[in-house]
Order: C-alpha cells, then structure tokens, then sequence
C-alpha cells in the first residue's frame, strides 16, 4: 500500500468488503427461481445468433464490394470462432442439464453451467484476438 492510500484509508476508513462470485453459489436467501432465471438470461441461442451476426458485420465492412472476399473472411472468421462456437453449444447443454437435474445433483450441475459460462467468456476472448488478426489492415485513401 502506498503512503498516499495508507494516509487515505487513516483518514476516512474504508468499509470492508467481502469478495463473492455471484454466479459461484447461492446467496443467503437466494431462491431456485433465482438460479433459474441466471440461467435463462444467458441464452445460447440469441448468443449465437448474435455471434453470427457480428461476424457478418464485420466481413461486410471489410469488404463492402466483394462478395467473393466477403464470403471469404466470414468463413475464416466463423473458423477462429470454432472453439466459442463449442462452448456455446456445450454451455447450452449444461443449461439443460442444470434444469432438469433432481435436487440431488442440482448444486454440481449449477456448478457445471457457471464452469461453461466462464469457459465461453475465455473462447470468446481468445476467439477475437484470433478474429483480429484475420482482418485487413485498412489503407490511407
């Protein structure tokens, strides 16, 4: 800590604050319905659809004119997008299972979907630094 944070926190006292991974465990007081919406609201479905879309996006301002190249970088940037694509699918499937796990299992099975959430945000990073590369540099007119 620095001379300048211990001076602050001297100062004016900064309330402790206890880190919690929301998505990790229920909160006290946290209802099944809870758990159940969180799930819903990452919809792998609209996730890739979206997905998709940006990846149409973007081919099609890089190469407005040629549809030949434009096909060309969307399928390049579909196969950087392979391992985000299968995380997506497999956080889908953990989703399904997570809903209709018995009680019994249901914690593990919670405890998988957060694990393929957190998977698809490390594809997704890595997927775009790959996308990146693929693209053209743009010239100065």
């Amino acid at each position: 800590m620095s001379w300048i944070n211990r001076k602050a926190s001297q100062t004016f006292p900064l309330p402790r604050v206890e880190p919690r991974l929301l998505v990790d465990r229920p909160l006290d007081g946290e209802e099944e319905s809870d758990l159940e919406a969180r799930v819903a609201a990452i919809d792998a479905r609209a996730l890739r659809e979206r997905l998709d879309g940006a990846l149409q996006a973007i081919a099609k301002d890089a190469y407005p004119l040629s549809n030949p190249d434009r096909r060309a970088l969307e399928a390049e940037l579909e196969e950087a997008m392979t391992p985000l694509f299968h995380g997506i699918r497999t956080m889908e499937a953990t989703a399904r299972h997570f809903r209709s796990a018995p009680e019994a299992i249901r914690f593990l099975a919670w405890r998988e979907w957060v694990s393929s959430v957190s998977n698809v945000f490390a594809q997704a990073d890595s997927g775009w630094a790959s996308a990146a590369s693929l693209l053209p540099v743009p010239t100065k007119p």
